[in-house]
């Protein structure tokens, strides 16, 4: 099974594909070795795809429990929105989306 690795600082290209700061690589090669202070190790992380290019990570998560978090939409500008947490107000998308994108997510989450 592959590692996995939380980009901490910059970016990175891997093949074609670039990663942003927050960001999670999975691979076989020991990222923390080769590029110090770049990568975390994430030891027990779960991951929960909820759009193409959208990912929740919570390294934290009690798969065995459930979590009843709700998710709102928040306008931040005219025509793009955020996906926050309800308690919390904080965004869980890495990018602003367009209101379709943002309504897609926020149904995946809520049900």
């Amino acid at each position: 099974m592959a590692d996995q690795y939380r980009l901490i600082s910059g970016s990175h290209m891997m093949g074609k594909t670039k990663y942003t700061e927050g960001d999670v690589i999975e691979t076989d090669l020991p990222l923390c070795d080769m590029f110090k202070n770049k990568f975390e190790q994430i030891e027990s992380l779960h991951v929960k795809q909820v759009a193409d290019d959208v990912q929740i990570v919570d390294d934290e998560l009690d798969v065995e429990e459930d979590i009843a978090v709700k998710y709102e939409l928040d306008e931040t500008a005219s025509g793009w929105f955020n996906v926050i947490n309800s308690e919390t107000k904080t965004a869980i998308n890495s990018k602003k989306l367009r209101k379709s994108e943002a309504e897609e997510l926020l149904n995946s989450l809520n049900g």
